[in-house]
């Protein structure tokens, strides 16, 4: 029928002179599916087929009753020169059909079989008059190239972005630009891969990012193989004995200190972040502020050195008994009385850092922040007159007198971070401590975090929402105490308590 119609118009269909296998009509080539056309793989391709431009879910074009016809009320203008399809849409006459327009329809998801007929005549007609592009797909060696486009793209991606936030930042921008651009192409008559763009960009980032992840854990076992054989000495009166612990910055050795011949723990720099400036300088630090804070609820520190490889170290007291993240793995809930007595020692602790102590070359004395309170950062220590509490790894203090190294930077562990960390706010001070003693404070109690989300493995996203939009749940606890634990965990560091002291 619109061939029927062109013809009027001087427009024949005919082969494609640079293509005997294609037809063309006017000037627009209609080219042929194949059978891994598009989206398809292993498609019937035999015969002419064509893609099909759905152009609208019912009114391609003016439609008009046969009581209407009748009746006299249909304008001759509307009829005229054109094309006039006549058929039945009722339901009882069954000619429906699913087409694209059925998703997300919530009614009249079939289309009628005339108005399927109206769609390719309103296509053919659109294309062949107003030169609008027919559908096309690349060929299969385009499409392969347009996926490992993006699949190196993911690589490059985890290979150039080694922050966690920010690899997220841009793997979802890489992922808005995968459909950005698929969609534009599609506004365009363009049917290209997406959904194997997506995991090639995807699965490339995660393959890289793993295998990232797998060689920096191969060289630190490496590093751990050497360090902690026996015969192995730092400096002039320490040999080690065995790995203790692993950290972010540094690995904790046992070692005896040969001069008195007691058991001390060993912390040494990673060999792959020896050489880095800003690393070293942060991990000197960190013996500055551990020497500095002389409170029986600290962790001690008694030396420091660079070992025969060039990696500082520092010696600190070897702790007999168990951090509390290993203690609430066998028992998930503590009493009150337990609860409170750790929390009060853990304050005791704070107390000094939050108050400030005097570095080496300084005069005056420097508030400091932990930012990094958690389980695994309080050990217990059993003693005679009762349980011990001390405070670990203050690798990521922040003196309350500087700003953050770069301003947006998260630094904390996700489960126990205050908002204004997250926020990456340059003005996080002894409250921030607070709200991670208060998220520690409720799992001792209830056995669980304030927001419901377990001991699985969780997004950051959610973790995000948890700390910075999300009320903690309610406490199952004596009322006083569950008011203090919920001030701890207040959104607003102004609503919390002002300092340990007040806590």
């Amino acid at each position: 029928m619109a061939l029927h119609y062109l013809a009027d118009q001087g427009i024949q269909l005919d082969r494609n002179p640079t293509n005997p296998t294609e037809l063309r009509l006017g000037s627009i080539v209609l080219p042929p599916l194949d059978a891994n056309a598009g989206s398809y793989v292993g498609n019937d391709a035999r015969g002419y087929q064509t893609l099909i431009h759905y152009r609208s879910a019912q009114r391609v074009a003016r439609m008009v009753t046969l009581t209407e016809v009748l009746a006299g009320s249909v304008d001759p203008s509307w009829v005229k020169g054109k094309v006039v399809l006549v058929g039945m849409t009722a339901e009882s006459i069954k000619d429906l059909f699913y087409t694209p327009h059925s998703t997300g329809q919530a009614n009249n998801q079939k289309m009628p079989g005339v108005v399927v007929q109206a769609q390719v005549v309103s296509q053919i007609l659109g294309s062949a008059l107003d030169q609008k592009p027919w559908p096309w797909y690349w060929s299969d060696a385009w499409e392969l190239g347009w996926i490992a486009v993006w699949g190196l793209g993911g690589g490059l991606v985890a290979v150039m972005v080694r922050s966690r936030w920010g690899l997220v930042v841009a793997g979802f921008l890489a992922l808005l630009t995968v459909g950005g651009l698929s969609f534009g192409l599609f506004l365009q008559q363009g049917w290209v891969p997406v959904v194997p763009a997506i995991l090639a960009l995807v699965g490339s980032l995660a393959a890289v990012r793993g295998t990232l992840s797998l060689t920096s854990t191969v060289q630190t076992l490496a590093d751990t193989v050497v360090m902690a054989t026996p015969a192995v000495r730092v400096g002039e009166r320490y040999t080690l004995e065995r790995t203790l612990g692993a950290g972010g910055m540094g690995d904790v050795y046992l070692a005896r200190d040969t001069l008195v011949g007691r058991q001390v723990a060993v912390k040494i720099l990673k060999a792959n972040i020896a050489d880095q400036p800003g690393l070293r300088l942060r991990f000197e630090r960190e013996v500055a502020v551990c020497a500095a804070l002389e409170s029986p609820n600290i962790v001690q520190v008694t030396d420091y050195g660079v070992t025969n490889q060039g990696y500082p170290f520092f010696v600190m007291e070897y702790l007999r008994g168990q951090t509390l993240g290993d203690l609430l793995k066998k028992e998930p809930q503590l009493t009150a009385q337990r609860a409170i007595a750790i929390v009060q020692q853990v304050c005791e602790g704070l107390r000094l850092a939050h108050q400030g102590v005097v570095l080496k070359g300084e005069t005056t004395p420097c508030k400091l922040v932990h930012r990094d309170l958690k389980p695994d950062n309080i050990f217990l220590v059993p003693t005679p007159l009762g349980e011990l509490i001390k405070v670990l790894d203050f690798g990521i203090v922040k003196l309350q007198t500087e700003r953050v190294t770069q301003t947006g930077q998260f630094v904390g562990t996700s489960r126990y971070a205050a908002p204004e960390q997250w926020q990456g706010q340059a003005d996080v001070d002894q409250r921030a401590d607070i709200y991670s003693l208060g998220v520690i404070f409720y799992e001792m109690l209830s056995g669980t975090d304030p927001f419901g989300l377990g001991t699985e493995p969780t997004s950051l996203a959610r973790w995000y929402v948890g700390h910075v939009l999300s009320p903690p749940k309610p406490l199952v606890a004596p009322p006083a105490l569950a008011a203090v634990v919920m001030r701890c965990l207040a959104k607003k560091p102004a609503e919390r308590f002002r300092n340990v002291d007040e806590l």
